[in-house]
């Protein structure tokens, strides 16, 4: 991996993560998007007295010895929570190590988008290698967002927000990552 990848990397990287924390922090499509539960110490007591675990819960949970048949009509006659992360020791909402994993991720799937940039053929001009980032955003959302949607009950429009986090945040990432790796004008391999 040479400089200008590292570079495009984490340059790419920190557009789009800039963009990500406009787009949550910023702009009110997100949490239109989010239905917030009122505080309640009696819903704090049933949930913890309810078994719910720190980290990703859904409900209803099955028991033990109930058959996966006993499940699906148990969860198609109640109220369902397709998933809920919970942190019972509550939340610091300005800790920074989500900020800093975020980043990171973002740099890395950067990083890996600048590599594959490598790969094209050597006349690809700078509209198809920023069109390579946009559409790598369009495939992350297809298999992370857009399933886990359809398993945990995430509102169309939240999807559709996501979907377009997705593909803006990844085309602005591809205009900086596009102008700093230009493939090899090579006919043979290239070899990284």
């Amino acid at each position: 991996m040479n400089l200008r990848v590292l570079l495009a990397g984490a340059l790419g990287g920190l557009a789009l993560y800039i963009w990500l924390f406009i787009s949550w922090a910023l702009l009110p499509f997100h949490m239109e998007s989010l239905n917030g539960i009122e505080h309640s110490a009696r819903l704090d007591a049933l949930l913890l007295e309810m078994g719910a675990e720190p980290g990703l819960n859904y409900y209803p949970g099955t028991v033990e010895g109930m058959s996966r048949e006993e499940h699906i009509q148990l969860a198609k006659s109640v109220p369902g929570i397709g998933i809920m992360s919970f942190s019972p020791d509550g939340m610091d909402m300005n800790d920074p190590m989500p900020h800093l994993r975020g980043l990171l991720g973002a740099i890395v799937a950067a990083l890996l988008v600048a590599q594959f940039m490598l790969l094209l053929p050597g006349r690809s001009g700078y509209g198809g290698r920023v069109l390579l980032c946009t559409l790598f955003g369009a495939a992350a959302f297809l298999c992370t967002s857009w399933i886990n949607g359809g398993f945990f009950m995430y509102p169309m429009r939240h999807l559709l927000i996501e979907m377009s986090d997705g593909l803006i945040g990844w085309t602005l990432a591809g205009l900086v990552i596009a102008a700093l790796v230009k493939p090899q004008a090579s006919a043979e391999p290239v070899d990284n």
